[in-house]
């Protein structure tokens, strides 16, 4: 299983673009940090 760790850029630009399924990793890890931010 391949796996991931995002900061808010990514996850906030392919948000934008409504691309998350260009993301071909099975498992992305969030920090809780990170996640507070991007839904803030």
């Amino acid at each position: 299983m391949v796996k991931a760790v995002s900061n808010s850029g990514p996850i906030i630009h392919l948000s934008e673009v409504n691309c998350f399924d260009a993301l071909q990793i099975a498992y992305v890890v969030i920090p809780s940090a990170v996640y507070h931010e991007v839904t803030r």
